[in-house]
């Protein structure tokens, strides 16, 4: 009877299993749902981003590294959230090469604000010039890649 019980469930299992992977993405069918979709977790991203960095770049022009470290650090988790969220959306058949390498652009970033967050909270001057191009450069080539695709506020991410 146990035995009976367990192979149901194994089918039972398996034929959800099977149903889920036939059944189509809900994702956009064209470039414009894709937008539509994206921009609103850019949007939500900018705003947390812009909250979690205010006084970051005035803290960087005075040298005051722990708490420049302390905002970087609150930014991160926003951002990679976002990346998830991103990630979660089916782009259009069309674009979803290219939108894949931007969304692995982005996530790249993600190591690259950590390696930035540890520099300045170690004030090592060089580590942080390094790591701070570093950042800058990769979110630059994110920027460029979707930079005329039709964002309002992923290409600024």
């Amino acid at each position: 009877m146990i035995r009976a019980k367990f192979t149901l469930c194994a089918v039972v299992a398996a034929a959800a299993v099977l149903a889920a992977s036939a059944a189509p993405a809900s994702g956009a069918a064209t470039r414009a749902e894709y937008i539509a979709q994206a921009d609103p977790i850019c949007a939500k991203d900018l705003r947390l981003q812009g909250r979690a960095l205010k006084g970051y770049f005035n803290d960087l022009a005075k040298e005051r590294w722990r708490p420049a470290a302390r905002k970087m650090s609150k930014a991160i988790p926003p951002y990679v959230e976002m990346v998830g969220d991103l990630r979660a959306l089916s782009p259009p058949a069309a674009d979803a090469p290219g939108i894949t390498d931007w969304e692995n652009k982005l996530a790249s970033q993600i190591p690259l604000a950590r390696r930035l967050a540890s520099a300045l909270r170690s004030e090592n001057r060089r580590r942080i010039g390094k790591s701070n191009n570093r950042l800058i450069a990769a979110s630059t080539k994110a920027m460029a890649m979707v930079r005329g695709f039709g964002f309002k506020d992923c290409d600024e991410v």
